[in-house]
């Protein structure tokens, strides 16, 4: 992902919350809820209504991904805080150790690169110039971090869409009972900023099950070119028919050991 400063941007399709990218680079959710639910049930785990949320949340951010690289869009985050909490909640290890890190690491290098070429993540760093911000977006740097966090990101995140006058796709408000209008949509409303759920920015612009059968057709060809550079004898074969498992399972609802799809959203819309 490209990492330009606030003065050095060109043309841009929409501000993407922190946790709109980690629903897409990252697994962590989904499978940690899984885990989570089957310890206290069991095998009914996969249609316990907080695994079903995740999976939903992660449907409608990687059909966002799918329709940016369609478009051709190019998306500004906060530089900072997209990296820390990736790093944070699948930390890098070797290769086959960490489910979670093997996902997004294969989603950095393969998935991004080779089936959503078209789409432009770029991770923005503040210019950090206090004297000139207004009070009420003033950013507060510390040596642990390079960049605003917290409420500060919110604040940054809601100022650079405001300044650019574009939306800001955010997934906070997405909860297991349905959508709610979220602590950062209040506050960009106050600023004149829209917000939008990942499903509100591409709803009526694609045609879901069309954009998945391509993006699925897309890794599979794109894999075997892949693997076929790569050398034999690693194990990348094996993540990314995982990586492709994943990606059935949220998206089309398939799941082992089920005849019919496991639910994928938690309302109609």
């Amino acid at each position: 992902m490209a990492t330009p400063t606030e003065d050095e941007t060109g043309r841009v399709d929409a501000v993407v919350d922190s946790n709109v990218l980690l629903d897409v680079y990252s697994c962590h959710d989904v499978v940690e809820s899984y885990n989570d639910a089957y310890e206290r049930s069991g095998n009914a785990a996969i249609d316990h209504p907080s695994v079903v949320f995740r999976r939903a949340r992660a449907r409608e951010s990687l059909l966002l991904a799918i329709y940016f690289g369609k478009i051709g869009a190019t998306t500004h985050s906060l530089h900072n805080e997209a990296i820390d909490r990736l790093i944070t909640r699948a930390p890098p290890a070797p290769g086959g150790q960490s489910m979670t890190s093997d996902f997004a690491t294969t989603f950095v290098h393969f998935v991004k690169d080779y089936v959503l070429g078209g789409w432009t993540p770029e991770l923005v760093t503040p210019k950090l110039a206090w004297e000139n911000a207004p009070v009420a977006i003033r950013l507060r740097v510390t040596r642990k971090t390079a960049g605003p966090v917290g409420n500060n990101a919110d604040a940054w995140h809601i100022a650079h869409a405001k300044e650019r006058r574009l939306v800001l796709i955010t997934n906070e408000g997405f909860s297991p009972t349905g959508y709610a209008q979220g602590k950062i949509a209040k506050r960009a409303a106050a600023e004149g900023v829209q917000t939008a759920f990942p499903h509100e920015f591409y709803r009526g612009k694609i045609n879901d099950a069309e954009e998945i059968e391509a993006f699925l057709l897309s890794f599979r060809q794109e894999a075997t070119r892949y693997l076929d550079a790569r050398d034999s004898n690693d194990a990348m074969g094996e993540v990314l028919r995982w990586v492709y498992g994943y990606f059935r399972l949220v998206l089309l609802g398939e799941a082992e050991g089920r005849v019919d799809p496991v639910r994928v959203s938690i309302a109609p819309r």
